[in-house]
């Protein structure tokens, strides 16, 4: 885990002691105050009252955008960010992130039954890879927010899709392409391979390419 990882997460250590329920529990006691006391207030919430779930989501939301933007004002307000190349001032990342948070922890939500993934720890690979920025390419030519990639989950010993023998069977969809990954990362890489090792000898400018031609010598330089 490189620095900046670690960094983030214990920045954002308080936010990650607060589970959905402490959230909710806390939403709850902002509302109708110290229970040693009788106010107009209680008379018109309960005392057992408990906030929607959106509510607390939604304050869930606006406490790990905080975090994260807190985060990266200390340590870029004065130098420029990795991938941006510019300081955190100069950069409009409040709606970036905002908007992040909101389909990720829609996300973790919709699938938590499936696999539950903690979105704290997704926003922290996010920002390693790509600092939030919508148009970053790595040099492996992942393009996007979010390059998370199966070396990446089985670094962290997460279980990926076609590496359990069951998963090549029905009624997992598209069984049959279980375990075809590492076919398909074989076949990039032997692709990567003849092109840096069937590289032409010389490139031609287009000024060449038309001098090349006019002058009738164009055989000499087709492919064999």
């Amino acid at each position: 885990m490189t620095t900046n990882r670690r960094f983030f997460l214990k920045s954002l250590g308080g936010v990650v002691a607060l589970s959905w329920m402490d959230l909710r529990q806390l939403a709850a006691q902002e509302l109708h105050g110290n229970a040693a006391t009788d106010d107009a207030v209680r008379i018109i919430i309960p005392r057992s009252y408990v906030p929607p779930a959106d509510l607390s989501e939604n304050y869930f939301r606006k406490r790990l955008t905080r975090a994260i933007l807190d985060f990266l004002e200390a340590h870029y307000r004065d130098k420029p960010m990795p991938v941006w190349h510019r300081r955190f001032g100069e950069v409009d990342l409040e709606k970036r992130v905002y908007n992040i948070t909101y389909w990720l922890l829609r996300s973790v939500q919709e699938q938590r039954r499936i696999y539950p993934v903690d979105p704290i720890w997704v926003m922290a690979q996010m920002m390693k890879e790509s600092y939030f920025y919508e148009f970053a390419v790595s040099s492996s030519l992942a393009v996007g927010i979010c390059q998370f990639i199966q070396p990446t989950a089985e670094a962290y010993n997460m279980l990926c899709a076609g590496r359990r023998p069951d998963h090549g069977q029905p009624p997992y969809r598209q069984y049959h392409l279980a375990g075809k990954v590492a076919e398909y990362y074989q076949l990039r890489d032997e692709q990567r391979s003849y092109r840096r090792n069937n590289r032409p000898a010389k490139r031609f400018s287009l000024e060449e390419t038309l001098q090349i031609i006019r002058s009738g010598n164009a055989d000499q330089y087709r492919e064999a």
